[in-house]
């Protein structure tokens, strides 16, 4: 399911959940499809992820948010999704002490 929402494959994420996936499995990177979803701006599959139950709240090791990560790549439109949906998010600092308002700037 990572790999789905990486790529933004809806339809597969839909599948996996279907079938049984959990949408809040971590994989040994400390990462789930939801972070890789704000990671790569797939504003539509941080949605479906999120009615689907998906842990907003998720942080990786370094206490960076879904946020922090789709801010940093600069994806506009997942941000304001997140900090819509979320909006605690907005001024959680990481482990470096950056807010993803920071890495938005």
């Amino acid at each position: 399911m990572i790999r789905a929402a990486k790529k933004g494959k809806l339809e597969k994420i839909r599948k996996f959940v279907q079938m049984g996936a959990d949408v809040n499995f971590i994989n040994e990177e400390h990462q789930c499809a939801i972070l890789k979803a704000a990671e790569c701006g797939h504003k539509d599959a941080v949605d479906l992820l999120a009615v689907l139950g998906a842990d907003m709240n998720f942080t990786d090791k370094r206490r960076s948010s879904i946020l922090h990560y789709a801010a940093y790549n600069g994806h506009t439109h997942t941000v304001e999704t997140i900090a819509k949906n979320a909006s605690w998010l907005v001024n959680a600092s990481n482990n470096f002490g950056y807010t993803p308002l920071q890495y938005a700037a």
